[in-house]
């Protein structure tokens, strides 16, 4: 009895860290971001901006701040939804909500190919036996 106890004990430990791990609210992620971001507190996001930013990140020479330059150009382009050269709260808010949601899809089709994938010559289902013993060693009659 005392080992069903203890997996019981160790199963609801494991809900209680599950429940802990959340994902964290992605409109909080974009206030501090943005934040961080709008140094000068204009309410808007510039090229220039994002470029400052990321080349602080980058610690090696130029053929970096030319990566930096180009994946500054497709980022702004990405969130600057309206095409007005600024990037709002909303606007970084917006695309960082289509990111997740394309992330949170991927995870799943991830998750789902995984489990086909085991069915089929991969490890046996959950729950399913192995298959049985091969006759090597066995004399034939």
């Amino acid at each position: 009895m005392s080992s069903i106890s203890s997996v019981n004990g160790s199963g609801s430990g494991y809900s209680m860290m599950m429940s802990s791990m959340k994902r964290p609210d992605p409109s909080q992620m974009t206030d501090k971001l943005f934040s961080k971001l709008d140094t000068t507190n204009k309410g808007y996001l510039s090229k220039d901006d994002l470029q400052s930013a990321l080349s602080q990140l980058s610690d090696t020479g130029s053929a970096s701040s030319t990566n930096t330059s180009t994946a500054v150009d497709e980022m702004f382009k990405t969130l600057d939804s309206n095409s007005d050269d600024k990037i709002t709260k909303d606007e970084m808010s917006n695309g960082l909500k289509k990111l997740v949601d394309a992330l949170n899809s991927q995870m799943n089709e991830m998750r789902m190919n995984g489990n086909a994938s085991a069915g089929e010559g991969g490890a046996p289902p959950s729950g399913g036996m192995p298959p049985p013993p091969t006759s090597v060693g066995r004399r034939e009659i």
